[in-house]
Protein backbone atom coordinates (compact mmCIF):
# COMPACT_ATOMS: atom_id res chain seq x y z
CA UNK A 1 0.00 0.00 0.00
CA UNK A 2 1.64 3.40 -0.74
CA UNK A 3 1.80 6.33 1.94
CA UNK A 4 -1.54 8.28 0.92
CA UNK A 5 -3.53 4.82 0.81
CA UNK A 6 -2.06 4.86 4.38
CA UNK A 7 -3.12 8.21 5.18
CA UNK A 8 -6.55 7.59 3.63
CA UNK A 9 -7.45 4.50 6.27
CA UNK A 10 -5.79 6.30 9.01
CA UNK A 11 -8.46 9.12 8.41
CA UNK A 12 -10.49 6.50 8.17
CA UNK A 13 -9.77 4.94 11.75
CA UNK A 14 -9.38 8.45 13.31
CA UNK A 15 -13.24 9.46 12.18
CA UNK A 16 -14.04 5.94 14.12
CA UNK A 17 -12.20 6.64 16.94
CA UNK A 18 -9.62 3.95 16.25
CA UNK A 19 -6.92 5.88 17.15
CA UNK A 20 -4.41 3.11 17.73
CA UNK A 21 -5.24 1.67 14.51
CA UNK A 22 -4.57 4.70 12.86
CA UNK A 23 -1.34 5.57 14.45
CA UNK A 24 -0.15 2.02 12.90
CA UNK A 25 -1.15 3.33 9.19
CA UNK A 26 0.87 6.59 10.12
CA UNK A 27 3.93 4.81 11.68
CA UNK A 28 3.78 3.06 8.37
CA UNK A 29 3.87 6.23 6.34
CA UNK A 30 7.00 7.97 8.84
CA UNK A 31 8.68 5.08 8.08
CA UNK A 32 8.39 4.37 4.46
CA UNK A 33 8.43 8.34 3.50
CA UNK A 34 9.71 11.04 6.30
CA UNK A 35 8.34 14.06 4.15
CA UNK A 36 4.55 13.54 4.20
CA UNK A 37 3.52 16.61 6.84
CA UNK A 38 0.09 14.83 6.91
CA UNK A 39 1.18 11.98 8.58
CA UNK A 40 3.03 13.74 11.02
CA UNK A 41 0.28 16.38 12.07
CA UNK A 42 -2.88 13.44 12.22
CA UNK A 43 -0.75 11.43 14.18
CA UNK A 44 -0.59 14.17 16.20
CA UNK A 45 -4.65 14.47 16.40
CA UNK A 46 -4.42 10.67 17.42
CA UNK A 47 -1.98 11.07 20.24
CA UNK A 48 -3.96 14.02 21.48
CA UNK A 49 -7.49 12.13 21.65
CA UNK A 50 -5.96 9.45 23.56
CA UNK A 51 -4.64 12.08 25.97
CA UNK A 52 -0.62 11.65 25.12
CA UNK A 53 -0.25 15.60 24.81
CA UNK A 54 3.53 15.15 24.99
CA UNK A 55 3.79 12.89 22.16
CA UNK A 56 1.09 14.70 20.28
CA UNK A 57 3.30 18.06 20.69
CA UNK A 58 6.24 16.14 19.06
CA UNK A 59 4.26 15.57 16.40
CA UNK A 60 2.83 18.77 15.42
CA UNK A 61 6.31 19.99 16.03
CA UNK A 62 7.21 17.99 13.43
CA UNK A 63 4.85 18.93 10.82
CA UNK A 64 5.38 22.42 11.73
CA UNK A 65 8.84 21.88 10.41
CA UNK A 66 7.29 20.46 7.57
CA UNK A 67 5.36 24.31 7.20
CA UNK A 68 1.69 22.33 8.08
CA UNK A 69 -0.69 25.50 8.37
CA UNK A 70 -3.16 23.08 10.59
CA UNK A 71 -0.02 22.13 12.92
CA UNK A 72 0.84 25.86 13.77
CA UNK A 73 -2.99 26.21 14.32
CA UNK A 74 -3.09 23.03 16.64
CA UNK A 75 -0.05 24.15 18.46
CA UNK A 76 -1.28 27.67 19.00
CA UNK A 77 -4.56 26.61 21.00
CA UNK A 78 -2.29 23.96 23.04
CA UNK A 79 -0.12 27.06 24.04
CA UNK A 80 -2.78 29.59 24.56
CA UNK A 81 -1.96 30.74 27.50
CA UNK A 82 2.00 31.18 26.31
CA UNK A 83 3.12 33.98 24.61
CA UNK A 84 4.86 32.33 21.46
CA UNK A 85 1.22 30.82 20.26
CA UNK A 86 0.33 34.26 18.50
CA UNK A 87 4.01 33.59 16.42
CA UNK A 88 2.55 30.35 15.71
CA UNK A 89 -1.13 31.69 14.62
CA UNK A 90 0.64 34.14 12.41
CA UNK A 91 3.00 31.91 10.81
CA UNK A 92 0.14 29.65 10.26
CA UNK A 93 -1.72 32.88 8.53
CA UNK A 94 1.40 33.65 6.47
CA UNK A 95 1.64 30.02 5.38
CA UNK A 96 -1.85 30.23 3.92
CA UNK A 97 -1.74 33.73 2.32
CA UNK A 98 -3.67 32.40 -0.79
CA UNK A 99 -6.51 29.70 0.47
CA UNK A 100 -7.94 27.88 -2.78
CA UNK A 101 -10.27 25.08 -0.97
CA UNK A 102 -12.22 24.49 2.14
CA UNK A 103 -9.75 23.13 4.23
CA UNK A 104 -7.37 26.26 3.32
CA UNK A 105 -10.37 28.95 4.31
CA UNK A 106 -10.63 26.57 7.35
CA UNK A 107 -7.05 26.48 8.32
CA UNK A 108 -7.43 30.63 8.05
CA UNK A 109 -10.22 30.66 10.21
CA UNK A 110 -8.46 29.27 12.91
CA UNK A 111 -5.40 31.19 12.47
CA UNK A 112 -7.94 34.42 12.61
CA UNK A 113 -9.52 33.27 15.83
CA UNK A 114 -6.28 31.93 17.33
CA UNK A 115 -5.33 36.22 17.05
CA UNK A 116 -8.30 36.94 18.15
CA UNK A 117 -9.85 38.39 14.99
CA UNK A 118 -13.18 36.74 14.93
CA UNK A 119 -15.21 38.39 12.69
CA UNK A 120 -12.30 37.81 10.26
CA UNK A 121 -12.58 33.80 11.63
CA UNK A 122 -16.34 33.81 10.92
CA UNK A 123 -16.15 35.33 7.05
CA UNK A 124 -13.22 32.52 6.67
CA UNK A 125 -15.13 29.64 7.86
CA UNK A 126 -18.20 31.21 5.73
CA UNK A 127 -16.23 30.57 2.45
CA UNK A 128 -15.05 27.41 3.58
CA UNK A 129 -18.86 26.33 3.94
CA UNK A 130 -19.51 28.03 0.63
CA UNK A 131 -16.64 25.67 -0.81
CA UNK A 132 -17.91 22.56 0.83
CA UNK A 133 -21.45 22.83 2.71
CA UNK A 134 -20.48 19.23 4.01
CA UNK A 135 -17.46 20.83 6.17
CA UNK A 136 -18.64 20.37 9.42
CA UNK A 137 -15.78 21.75 11.45
CA UNK A 138 -16.28 25.12 9.60
CA UNK A 139 -19.94 25.15 11.02
CA UNK A 140 -18.93 24.48 14.62
CA UNK A 141 -16.03 26.75 14.79
CA UNK A 142 -18.25 29.57 13.33
CA UNK A 143 -20.72 28.88 15.82
CA UNK A 144 -17.84 29.47 18.37
CA UNK A 145 -17.29 32.55 17.66
CA UNK A 146 -20.74 34.11 17.04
Amino acid sequence: MNSFKYIEQAEEYFKLNEYLKAIECLDNVINTNDSIKEAYFLKGRCLESISKIKEAVEMYDRAIEKNHIGAHNIKGFLRSDKPDSRILFERALELNSNPMNAQDFFNKGDSLQGLGKHQEAINSYERAIQLNPNHADSYNNKGFNI
